[in-house]
């Protein structure tokens, strides 16, 4: 509407309205990303579950606009100005832009379904002091679950989500998803994926590149992207895949 109203008036505010519109958009934008984030952590071993992606668009995004808005309040003349050869490339980098996160999205468009009302219920009651289970009981559910996801390999499904591994063990999310704070000091995504890296280092050290190879490993381990498989590897271990296989070759 304020866009339709700058065409049809001369409201000279109507410009600098639209600009404050969209980043209070993006404000909000980036803090559902944020709550998408802390609830996959607790929720889902998927390894490719990031939305850093789209927080670098809104990012980027946010800079041409405060840059715009900085340019109309200042009224800035020359190449940066509406009609400058600058400012036309500025344009045209917002529209490849928007091009290439509605591409990423449709590559991604399971993300977009939202958090389900279960998740956003687990990490609430995350934040909750109380505890069903007293000491003695977590250690029991605690070191059950953890020969159970040993035994199993559960760890080794891709998409595995807590409400999935909840089902297996018998017991309500809430109480797994607590369990694994309280017990193992970490939430459900880096408690699965510490099990898929130990895997993975097995491998390495027991396999050569010929019988299997660092793409074969990570999918078998239950990673489902190299590049996080990397980035996880590299922080946890403090080296590259392929240095820990040639420093532990057999």
């Amino acid at each position: 509407m304020a866009t339709l109203l700058l065409f049809l008036s001369d409201f000279s505010f109507f410009g600098p309205l639209i600009l404050l519109q969209t980043l209070i958009y993006l404000a909000l934008s980036i803090k559902e990303i944020k709550l998408y984030h802390t609830v996959v952590k607790q929720t889902n071993a998927n390894s490719d579950a990031s939305l850093n992606w789209l927080n670098q668009f809104i990012g980027g995004v946010v800079i041409l606009f405060l840059f715009d808005l900085i340019r109309n309040i200042l009224s800035i003349q020359g190449p940066f100005s509406g009609n400058g050869p600058l400012y036309n490339i500025l344009i045209v980098l917002l529209v490849v832009m928007i091009n290439l996160v509605v591409f990423k999205s449709l590559n991604h468009s399971t993300k977009f379904l939202g958090i389900s009302e279960v998740e956003k219920k687990i990490e609430e009651d995350k934040k909750e002091i109380h505890l069903e289970l007293d000491s003695a009981e977590i250690q029991s559910f605690a070191e059950r679950m953890e020969s159970f996801l040993i035994k199993n390999e559960t760890f080794r499904k891709a998409e595995l989500t807590i409400l999935e591994f909840s089902e297996l063990v018998n017991e309500s999310p809430r109480i797994v998803s607590q369990v694994i704070n309280t017990y193992f000091g970490t939430n459900f995504s880096d408690w699965i994926n510490n099990h898929r890296l130990d895997h993975a280092k097995n491998l390495l050290k027991s396999t050569t590149n010929r019988e299997k190879n660092i793409s074969q490993i990570l999918f078998e381990s239950g990673f489902n992207s190299t590049s996080s498989f990397y980035h996880t590897f590299s922080r946890k271990v403090g080296m590259s895949p392929k240095d820990f296989r040639k420093k532990h070759s057999i």
